[in-house]
């Protein structure tokens, strides 16, 4: 993600193409970095399920509206200092929504499975041009949209589901313990659970930091871009 990040920014903010892969090479990496960020937040939801029981409720509507704050102060920032980097529905507008989403699907187990592969072939079904400005973040895009960081609840909230019943099956064949020894290695696991417990925070300030280490790197080598 922050090796993506620094790219995107090198390119699209200073207009510097120094890690000079084609752009297809960094669509790719951009999803599947994607999608181990979603897939990652819904272990963590199935382990806090099964830590909180029935309190979840009122722990991920409590987070879901705080990522939803945050998510809002982007869009504001964006729209006020970096227009043409104007976020509309990123990945942190994707979770606060989806955090809420599945306080109703999460008792539906296994059956998830097979709401999530529908939620696969919907964008096959639906029509995603619209001229309304307000049904974007079901991927339904009116002409001209942009949203520098995109991911709409149709298709991505099936990742949620389908790795919710993965999760549930490879936990009841203690699949989910063996897949995961590794982090029992101390120095693995104390790493590995401080980033995990600070991913918000890193996510939040990796951005701003690869941009201002950019704009020191420039301005003592004196280049404009």
């Amino acid at each position: 993600m922050v090796i993506f990040h620094l790219n995107y920014s090198l390119s699209n903010i200073f207009w510097i193409e120094f890690l000079n892969f084609s752009k297809i090479f960094w669509f790719i990496v951009w999803k599947i970095v994607g999608i181990i960020f979603i897939s990652v937040s819904w272990i963590s939801f199935f382990l806090a399920e099964k830590k909180y029981k029935s309190a979840i409720y009122k722990k991920y509507l409590k987070y879901s509206f705080y990522l939803w704050i945050i998510a809002i102060l982007i869009t504001l920032f964006t729209y006020i200092f970096i227009h043409s980097q104007l976020i509309l529905f990123g990945i942190l507008h994707f979770f606060s929504i989806s955090f809420l989403l599945i306080l109703l699907f999460y008792k539906l187990k296994y059956w998830n499975f097979l709401i999530g592969i529908l939620f696969i072939f919907a964008p096959f079904f639906i029509v995603i041009k619209t001229n309304s400005h307000y049904l974007f973040f079901l991927w339904f895009l009116y002409p001209q949209f942009f949203s520098a960081d995109f991911y709409p609840i149709i298709p991505y909230f099936w990742i949620f589901l389908l790795f919710y019943s993965i999760s549930i099956f490879l936990d009841k064949k203690w699949f989910l313990e063996k897949l995961f020894w590794w982090v029992k290695l101390w120095i693995l696991n104390n790493l590995l659970s401080y980033v995990w417990k600070k991913s918000l925070i890193i996510y939040l300030i990796h951005q701003p930091i690869i941009i201002f280490c950019i704009y020191l790197v420039l301005y003592f080598l004196n280049i404009h871009p």
